[in-house]
C-alpha cells in the first residue's frame, strides 16, 4: 500500500525538563509508520529547551516546536496543541514511551474501514508495559476486555468510560476538531480520562487488538506516583463527576445517578491503587 502525499495525522509531543532525555528514542519509534504525518514538539517552558533544529523522523514531513512561554499542565499542553493543528486527526505520545511500529497506519486503515457508518472519534489498541533498563516487555490487560465488547454500543461504552479509565488517549488516535471543541483534555491528574469522558459522549470509539504502545514503566512518573497517591486519584475523580454534571453531551440520566458513579469510581480507585502497590 502506498504512502499518502498529504497527512490525515499529526503526532503530538509534549516535552520538559528531564523528559528532553528520552526524546531520541519516542523520535525513533515514529520512523517506520507507513504513512506520513506531522510531527508537533509541545515545548513545555522547559530548561534547557527543547532543540529546534532537530531532524524529521522518516515520514515526518514537517517538525515544529510550540513553545509555551510558561509551565502548564499537561492537559493544558496538549490543549495548546489542539488549538493549532490543521489535521484530522492527532495522537498525543508521551515522551518516555513508544509507538508501536505502524501504529499510525493501523489507525488510519481502521478509521477508513467505519465509513457508511459513524465517524469514530477515537480510534486505540492494545498497550504493553516497557522496562527499558533491560528492554524487556510484559502485558498489563489493557484496554480491559470489557471496553473490547462495549465499543460497537457507545451509549454503554461511554457509560463505562464514565465510570473507569478504560482506554488510553496517550497513543490513541483522536478527532481533532471534536477534542477541541468538547473541551479537550482536562487540566489535572486524570486529564485524558476527561477526554475520553467527552469524546465517548460524542460519537463512536474503536480498540483494536493491535498493540500500539509501549508504556514506559517508571516509579518516579506523573502516572506511577498518581495511581500510588489516593488523594490524587480521589481530586481526579471529584473532576471527572463535574465534568460529567456540566457537559452538555452527558445524559441526565447519568447526572440523576451521580452517587452510582461515585461508588464506582471508589472501586476502580481503589483497584487501581491496589495494582500500583499504593500505601494502604
Amino acid at each position: 500500500m502506498g504512502i499518502e502525499a498529504s497527512p490525515e495525522v499529526s503526532v503530538v509531543i509534549p516535552v520538559w525538563d528531564s523528559a528532553l532525555e528520552y526524546l531520541p528514542q519516542v523520535l525513533e519509534s515514529l520512523a517506520d509508520q507507513g504513512a506520513p504525518y506531522k510531527l508537533l514538539l509541545v515545548d513545555n517552558a522547559s530548561d534547557p529547551p527543547v532543540p529546534g533544529d532537530l531532524r524529521p523522523p522518516p515520514g515526518a514531513v514537517s517538525i515544529d516546536v510550540l513553545r509555551l512561554p510558561s509551565r502548564v499542565t499537561l492537559g493544558a499542553s496538549r490543549n495548546a496543541a489542539l488549538r493549532v493543528l490543521d489535521t484530522p486527526w492527532a495522537v498525543f505520545v508521551d515522551a518516555d514511551d513508544r509507538l508501536a511500529r505502524g501504529a499510525l497506519r493501523v489507525f488510519l486503515d481502521a478509521a477508513a474501514a467505519q465509513r457508511g457508518t459513524r465517524r469514530p472519534l477515537i480510534v486505540s489498541g492494545a498497550v504493553l508495559a516497557w522496562y527499558a533498563e533491560d528492554d524487556r516487555i510484559a502485558t498489563i490487560g489493557y484496554p480491559p476486555r470489557r471496553a473490547v465488547r462495549l465499543q460497537r454500543r457507545p451509549t454503554l461504552f461511554a457509560l463505562l468510560a464514565s465510570t473507569e479509565m478504560v482506554c488510553s488517549m496517550t497513543c490513541a488516535m483522536i478527532d481533532v476538531r471534536v477534542a477541541a471543541e468538547s473541551g479537550g483534555f482536562g487540566a489535572d491528574y486524570g486529564e485524558d480520562w476527561e477526554m475520553l469522558i467527552r469524546l465517548a459522549w460524542r460519537g463512536p470509539a474503536v480498540i483494536l487488538p493491535d498493540v500500539v504502545r509501549y508504556h514506559r514503566q517508571r516509579p518516579e512518573s506523573m502516572g506511577s506516583e498518581g495511581v500510588r497517591d489516593r488523594g490524587v486519584l480521589a481530586r481526579g475523580s471529584r473532576e471527572v463527576r463535574a465534568l460529567l454534571r456540566h457537559d452538555r453531551a452527558v445524559p441526565r440520566l447519568v447526572t440523576l445517578a451521580m452517587p452510582l458513579v461515585a461508588l464506582a469510581h471508589l472501586l476502580s480507585n481503589a483497584r487501581r491503587h491496589r495494582q500500583a502497590g499504593g500505601a494502604a
